[in-house]
């Protein structure tokens, strides 16, 4: 957890933090210009697994997001996303389309998939009547592999959100809390897979 020092600096030097994301799979609502996101995971037994992500926006509805994955066994892929949104979700109004390349640089086990997601913003209110707003996405992959796509974040409160997803053959579930504005702390396990700790920061540079 060498990054927290590097994300509560970041944290004070933001000002509007973007939506909050699923784990790995993609949202119709891309990162604006000058947003950012990154988020580290370790494997919570220490055996070694870890997984980074780097996202930024890079305008014109496209973002970007740098990733890496390490196994146990200390072999590390270093790849990329490309997003783009043909229509950005409007909470309780509109649907959102978006799509794009997982594994960009086809180094992952996965590979390189194109990408096709709607994305759907469902309004509701929490215990003290403060709206809130649950992202449910789903759609399709193909490349090596075509498999549907599917994912949600529903929020308990402002600081509090569930996260689920699946991407044709691995399924992520966890929860990300947000202590302050801007940073995450993340659980995050897979199924037949190991469990991660996170820690993230979700803001603008």
């Amino acid at each position: 957890m060498r990054a927290l020092p590097v994300l509560l600096a970041l944290t004070c030097l933001s000002a509007v933090a973007p939506a909050q994301r699923f784990f790995r799979l993609p949202s119709a609502q891309t990162l604006r210009p000058g947003q950012i996101d990154v988020e580290v995971f370790s494997e919570r037994s220490g055996r070694g697994a870890k997984e980074g992500v780097f996202g930024f926006g890079l305008g014109q509805g496209f973002d970007a997001r740098f990733r890496y994955e390490q196994g146990r066994t200390g072999r590390r892929a270093d790849t990329f996303d490309i997003g783009y949104s043909l229509a950005t979700p409007v909470r309780g109004f509109g649907t959102g389309l978006g799509l794009g390349f997982l594994d960009a640089a086809n180094q992952t086990r996965d590979g390189r998939r194109g990408y096709l997601v709607a994305t759907f913003l469902v309004e509701g209110t929490d215990d003290v009547t403060s709206p809130i707003t649950a992202d449910i996405s789903f759609g399709f992959a193909f490349g090596r592999h075509t498999s549907p796509i599917v994912a949600a974040r529903f929020p308990f409160g402002k600081s509090v959100d569930a996260v689920a997803e699946f991407d044709g053959a691995k399924i992520n579930a966890g929860f990300r809390v947000r202590p302050i504005p801007y940073l995450g702390l993340s659980l995050m396990a897979r199924n037949q897979g190991p469990t991660f700790l996170g820690i993230g920061y979700f803001g603008r540079f």
